[in-house]
This record gives structure tokens, sequence and C-alpha cells, in this order.
């Protein structure tokens, strides 16, 4: 069921979009093309006007509004998969696998034991305390080797 409504809203959005955008575009495509022929046609200048305002106004403003409109679409769409899925209980996480089915039709013997916890580890033995090193032996620094007039020396 869950996969069934993931698939509709799919679906849905698919279609949303194809109507946003190709909607979108025909309005685009209408509006240049009235804005263009519009004293071609016998129009009053004041439609005219109103012609190019409109196909400036799609140009420069159009696909923002087309976006938000798709956007709200799809988050409406993807908000009704999420109630669809509360209602009928598949947001919430499965906590355990349900059995299979063949298992209630088992005899009580052979069905499975839940396991046991498993036991705790053995306490840790401390660690003996690490041997005390010798100090180390300095050494003084070998004399500078002396070279030119101060090598006789």
């Amino acid at each position: 069921m869950r996969t069934a409504g993931t698939l509709v809203a799919v679906v849905l959005a698919l279609l949303w979009s194809a109507l946003v955008w190709g909607g979108y575009g025909l309005l685009l495509i209408s509006a240049d093309f009235v804005a263009d022929n519009a004293g071609e046609v016998g129009l009053p200048p004041e439609m005219a006007g109103w012609a190019g305002m409109l196909d400036g106004l799609l140009q420069d403003y159009g696909t923002a509004i087309a976006a938000a409109v798709w956007a709200l679409g799809l988050l409406a769409i993807f908000a009704l998969r999420a109630v669809f899925n509360l209602l009928i209980g598949a947001a919430r996480p499965r906590d355990v696998e349900p059995a299979p089915r063949h298992a209630a039709r088992l005899p009580e013997v052979q069905r499975p034991r839940p396991a046991r916890p498993a036991a705790p580890p053995p306490a840790a033995a401390p660690a003996p305390p690490p041997a005390v090193a010798p100090a180390p032996v300095v050494v003084a620094p070998p004399e500078p080797a002396r070279w030119g007039r101060d090598a006789a020396r």
C-alpha cells in the first residue's frame, strides 16, 4: 500500500509538472505572438499596449511565478502522500519484522524461540604498572673540527 501511494504521488507530480510548464510555455508563445501582431489585426492602441505589457511581464516575472506555483503544487501532492501514509500507518518504522505467514501453522515445538540477551563481558584485570626506565645517559657533544690557521692548536 505504501508503494502504491508513492507511485500515485510520483505520477501526479509528473502530470502537474507537465501541466504547469506546458501551460507556461503556451502562455509565453501566445503572449509573444499577440504582442508582435497586435497592430496588424486592427486592435485599438490601448489593447496593443496591454499586450506588450503582458508580454514584458511574462518575460520578467513569468518564470518565477510559474516555478512558485509548480513548487506549491508539488508540496501539496507530497503532503497528501504523507497524510495517506499516516492514515494507513505506514509512516511509523517497524520495530520488529512480522513472522512469516507459514509460522502460524507450525506446531509449537518448531517455532523459533526468542534470542537470549548476550552475557556481559568479563571484568578486565588491572594492568601492572609500567617498569621504571633508567635515566638516559648524557654524552657531551664532540668538539667542532678546526680548519685553517687554528687547526694546529
